[in-house]
């Protein structure tokens, strides 16, 4: 049966490669395998790029929240395509003027003239007629599908295995592409053929062949051709002269400049194709769709319809490039989507949204067409409460709607209930906006929600109102990072709504907080507003950021080191962090030693000096030692006398020595570093002790190792950098020859240090000594 209430689109142009579209200005019509008509696109040599993020602007905050308490699973993306808003719906419409295509946006002749350019029926093709702005305005903001049914014009169009044969079978619903009869067949020049597999199989195996939603897929072919495979020419397979010839999605079905040979093109296209058999058209119309559309940011039906996102910044046109020209469509889908999915069982599954955002949108979202000339909608800020006067019981409900639109489908956010007559027994809202010639106003739940509802319903709440707020300063000087409450006062003291709400000009400068308290970021002036909920009333503070003083200089060490002929920086600590004038002189005391060359220290010759940095604000002082010393020929590293070094060991290191003082008796070349792994190998921290079996490695600025040194430590056996009873233990299993120790180990066991480097009896005797605090053992 087929599904009557599913209306045909078709495509506007023609699918692309890489999203690169040529605007193709039209005289007369062209002869092509498939038209490109001339459409308002937008051509520049750096298209804005949009962005995906998971903060959304608070106009639409409260509607995605409110659907995630009921949908905790589902994935909610802003996609902030960088276009102006303005400037969008201009391009999706006829509002450019003459030269540009009045079809970029259509609607269905059957719908009420508010959607329909003039009112009247311009056709553009069969029975789609140019779209009024007011329509186009209202199905492109996307706050006006914010719903848990609406919303799904903008999942994302990814492959997942959740969707199943049955899940994709109840997409297809009544249409003979679901029929048990029909279901595997298909007929090409008036014969019915058995394809032996179903249309929801086909349509599976593309989805995961082209990881494009095997739903998105069947709900597109029902959306343009109501999966009629028995009347609709485009897959029927017997259009006299294009018998055997399937599109199952329209592609390329675009009208002759006469507005007719729409199925033609298609099955022209389909030729050229070579769609001789659904599941050829099927796969082939999902390549399309993938490879034209989906891969290149259009991967949600919003998308499709609207060419205006740009993730990869490799457009050359927006607006150009879209799937069909209906503007309903990515409605109808959406419909479509939802109720499979609830059907399949699936509502709860994980999806992802990509709703967009863009520049300079309205407070409120885009209201809903009407033929009413003089109907608009003013802002209002007074509170209300809903009564239906035309009843005789108690009980009242209405109907909260995202959209004036009562024709739409899960369109209502909210019921409201009330019990009890009179205005303090009922929920008190504010109006935020007052509908003229509308029949509607617009009002703003608890949740922060806003919704329309019958203007015949809405009632003015009688309350002491706000008359005026003040703030205890008006002026506020304050240093970097310094915070400061601000308190409001609300004139009358006995008004009844006192909620306010804070704001600033510059958060760059000057933050607050919705409890009045404010932190000074940088220098700079910014202006501090509180404003009242009720009635709307302001008063300001003005906060100067003034600059802050030094408050002292340090340095990371007391002493340090620097090879000869080299050079050497230290960055100083100056605090507050705040202070703004950082700037400090170096003054070094023997230039016989080291003097500075572009803010570098460098050495001049073996020896010492003071090094004193000073400050410009403050003349804070900080004071080092620098020593200069010569590496020896054919050297990289020198090591602090207290040492004693082989060309492969380092010995005299006293045990629970860490890391980071280990390093400050190395000196090495200016870029040189320096790794010290334990005997596991592994990379020790400065924090770490430096144990028998470690090494110390020596590499130059590219990597590359230049030395390597092997640690002992007489009588740490274990390689923790620590003298304790597991040395003796291990000491103990290498004389009972239970676990030899070999290597470094067996170095540092032979704690008495005999010519004959032998470990026996008397080496444990020093550990225990040692361990006994009788006798230290000598490194």
């Amino acid at each position: 049966m087929v599904n009557k209430n599913i209306v045909k689109n078709k495509k506007k142009s023609q699918y692309k490669m890489k999203k690169y579209i040529v605007l193709t200005i039209f005289v007369i019509a062209i002869f092509l395998t498939f038209t490109i008509q001339k459409v308002n696109a937008k051509i520049y040599t750096n298209l804005p790029v949009s962005v995906t993020t998971a903060v959304f602007p608070d106009s639409y905050k409260s509607y995605i929240d409110a659907i995630r308490q009921i949908h905790p699973n589902w994935i909610f993306k802003a996609v902030y395509t960088n276009l102006d808003w303005t400037d969008t719906i201009r391009h999706e419409t006829y509002e450019l003027g003459a030269g540009y295509s009045t079809g970029i946006s259509t609607v269905h002749d059957s719908l009420g003239d508010e959607w329909k350019r003039d009112g009247q029926n311009n056709y553009i093709d069969g029975p789609y007629v140019t779209a009024s702005i007011q329509g186009v305005k209202y199905v492109m903001d996307p706050r006006n599908y914010l719903t848990e049914r609406g919303i799904f014009q903008f999942e994302t169009l990814s492959y997942t295995d959740s969707m199943t044969i049955s899940a994709i079978e109840k997409v297809l619903g009544g249409s003979l592409m679901n029929d048990p009869y029909y279901k595997t067949r298909y007929k090409s020049a008036g014969v019915w053929l058995d394809m032996g597999i179903s249309y929801a199989q086909i349509i599976k195996n593309v989805g995961l062949k082209y990881s494009v939603s095997p739903m998105h897929i069947a709900s597109r072919i029902i959306q343009e051709t109501s999966g009629n495979i028995m009347e609709k020419s485009a897959i029927n397979g017997s259009l006299p002269g294009y018998e055997g010839l399937y599109n199952f999605m329209n592609v390329g079905a675009t009208p002759n400049w006469d507005g007719n040979g729409a199925v033609e093109n298609g099955l022209i296209h389909a030729r050229t194709a070579g769609w001789t058999t659904p599941t050829k058209s099927i796969d082939g119309c999902t390549d399309v769709l993938k490879n034209s559309y989906i891969r290149w940011g259009q991967d949600t039906i919003y998308f499709q319809k609207f060419d205006v996102n740009n993730p990869f910044g490799n457009a050359t046109v927006l607006y150009g490039s879209q799937y069909m020209t209906n503007i309903k469509a990515p409605t109808n889908e959406s419909n479509i989507s939802y109720n499979a999915y609830v059907n399949a069982g699936m509502i709860n599954e994980t999806f992802e949204f990509h709703i967009p955002i863009y520049n300079n949108m309205p407070a409120l979202a885009a209201t809903y067409p009407t033929i009413e000339a003089n109907a608009y909608y003013e802002a209002d800020n007074t509170k209300v409460y809903l009564d239906d006067t035309g009843d005789t019981g108690v009980n009242d409900v209405f109907n909260i709607r995202l959209t004036e639109d009562e024709s739409t489908p899960g369109n209502i956010i909210s019921v409201i209930t009330e019990t009890k007559e009179g205005q303090d027994n009922r929920t008190v809202f504010t109006r935020i906006a007052k509908g003229v010639n509308t029949g509607w106003d617009k009002i703003r739940l608890a949740d922060g929600r806003e919704g329309y509802v019958k203007a015949k319903y809405v009632k003015v709440y009688n309350y002491t109102k706000v008359a005026g707020v003040t703030l205890n300063s008006n002026t506020l000087n304050l240093h970097i990072n310094d915070a400061q409450n601000l308190v409001a006062s609300i004139n009358p003291s006995t008004a009844k709504y006192k909620d306010v709400v804070w704001s600033t000009n510059d958060s760059s400068i000057v933050t607050v907080n919705q409890s009045g308290n404010i932190v000074a970021k940088k220098l700079g002036t910014a202006t501090i507003t509180v404003t009242t909920v009720d009635q709307n009333m302001t008063a300001t503070c003005t906060v100067n950021v003034v600059s802050s003083n030094v408050a002292s200089i340090t340095l990371s060490n007391t002493e340090y080191k620097i090879i000869k002929d080299t050079y050497l920086t230290i960055d100083p600590i100056i605090l507050p962090t705040t202070a703004v004038n950082k700037n400090y002189t170096i003054t070094i005391a023997n230039e016989n030693i080291a003097k500075l060359e572009n803010g570098k220290i460098k050495g001049i010759a073996v020896g010492e000096t003071n090094v004193t940095f000073t400050t410009t604000d403050g003349n804070k002082t900080a004071v080092c030692l620098v020593k200069v010393l010569e590496l020896p020929v054919g050297t990289n590293v020198l090591f602090d006398s207290s040492l004693t070094v082989t060309t492969t060991t380092v010995t005299k290191i006293s045990p629970l020595t860490k890391i980071s003082d280990i390093k400050q008796k190395i000196t090495t070349l200016p870029n040189y570093t320096i790794e010290i792994k334990n005997i596991a190998d592994k990379v020790l921290t400065d924090t770490e002790n430096i144990g028998t079996g470690s090494k110390i490695i020596i590499k130059n600025e590219t990597g590359t190792v230049l030395n390597t040194f092997d640690v002992v430590i007489y009588g740490e056996i274990s390689g923790d950098g620590i003298i304790d009873s597991l040395d003796i233990l291990k000491l103990r299993k290498h004389l009972l020859q239970i676990s030899i120790l070999q290597g470094d180990l067996y170095k540092a066991a032979n704690v008495s240090k005999d010519s004959e480097n032998i470990v026996d009896s008397l080496d444990i005797l020093k550990l225990r000594k040692h361990l006994l605090g009788i006798a230290t053992i000598e490194q």
